[in-house]
């Protein structure tokens, strides 16, 4: 891919252990880099997304990952008839698991996350399961291990958690922090905020994270480096998870909503335009979805959803307008393929699938 060069940063490394030994229990606003991008005038791509004929019946599907030639959807729909599945990318059913309730291979509230061969559930009721995603077939041949890694149950509410090695990269868009960093092993906490901008000191910063500073969580595959997209500010910042500085990229000319005040516990956005609402990472980019619409523009599909392809440099590599309503997606290791979740003309979700340029 051809890059958009904004700026090369080289960062020293240094131990986890060291860095989470020094900031725990405490909160700490990471240093920073600011850089600057345009994308108002960045060209842009179109991509024509074609339907893809799934297996089985689409409920109500809210995530979607790809391995290899497997597509793995978190369907809602199914709470008693397994929630994730498992297809070709050609649409073929292949497995499914997960149950909503307490006994075995049961959850409650779960969160996902894939850390290159190995999927990863985590939920409320104190489980945490490992898929490996290598040779899956059918029910029967769907690999399971549950582990008891976590000492405090309430990490276990998390919206988005990325496990290195002893630490846990946690996340929650209804705490009083940005993003956790805890150390199982050692059962050391380091909590940050570092917010988009100069946040209101009259608001909480649990009123801050929750309703202001909403934002999506995603790590490189190698586990270096984090990316947080805010939905309300056109910002992106790049996390260096061996020190936890920041790289933050702003864009210029961009709408930049503003909120108000009713008590330091509730404030309002008026019909705010949405930024950044979807992300995926892959060894060597960071794929955003970018609406730049109000809400109700997208409520409406009036709005033309984009993809924001970054390198992890911070560099600005591609952009595609795709064809379609999108609010979710995968891309498969190569960097060639694009599957994602839609809406059909009655909004009927449905699986798509595109091609990269070279």
């Amino acid at each position: 891919m051809k890059k958009y060069t904004l700026l090369i940063i080289a960062n020293t490394l240094l131990p986890i252990f060291c860095l989470i030994l020094n900031g725990c229990n405490k909160t700490k606003e990471a240093s920073q880099i600011i850089i600057y991008a345009d994308i108002a005038s960045f060209p842009k791509q179109e991509m024509l997304l074609n339907k893809i004929e799934m297996d089985s019946f689409l409920m109500a599907p809210r995530r979607i990952w790809t391995h290899d030639s497997i597509l793995i959807l978190y369907d809602k729909g199914y709470i008693d008839d397994g929630f994730l599945r498992f297809y070709t990318n050609t649409g073929k059913f292949i497995a499914k698991f997960g149950l909503v309730g307490n006994g075995p291979n049961e959850y409650i509230n779960p969160t996902f996350t894939k850390i290159k061969d190995t999927f990863i559930v985590l939920a409320v009721n104190e489980k945490y399961t490992e898929i490996p995603l290598k040779e899956i077939k059918s029910d029967d041949n769907l690999s399971i291990e549950n582990k008891t890694i976590l000492k405090d149950k309430l990490f276990y509410m998390s919206n988005y958690f990325f496990p290195i090695n002893d630490t846990l990269i946690i996340a929650n868009t209804t705490a009083e922090h940005q993003y956790y960093i805890y150390n199982n092993k050692l059962n050391l906490l380091r909590q940050i905020n570092n917010y988009p901008d100069e946040h209101n000191k009259n608001v909480s910063d649990f009123c801050l994270n929750t309703a202001v500073y909403d934002a999506f969580y995603n790590i490189k595959p190698t586990k270096e480096q984090l990316v947080v997209a805010y939905k309300y500010y056109p910002v992106i910042d790049i996390v260096d998870v061996i020190n936890f500085n920041t790289k933050r990229i702003k864009f210029r000319n961009q709408h930049v909503n503003t909120y108000h005040i009713e008590n330091p516990l509730n404030v309002k956005f008026e019909n705010p335009y949405l930024q950044y609402t979807f992300s995926y990472c892959t060894d060597r980019y960071f794929y955003l979805l970018y609406q730049n619409s109000t809400i109700e523009d997208f409520k409406q599909n009036k709005n033309k959803s984009e993809i924001h392809i970054f390198d992890w440099n911070g560099n600005l590599a591609k952009i595609y307008r795709v064809d379609k309503l999108v609010y979710a997606f995968a891309v498969s290791e190569n960097d060639a393929s694009l599957y994602a979740l839609g809406l059909d003309n009655n909004l009927a979700p449905i699986v798509l699938s595109g091609e990269f340029s070279e």
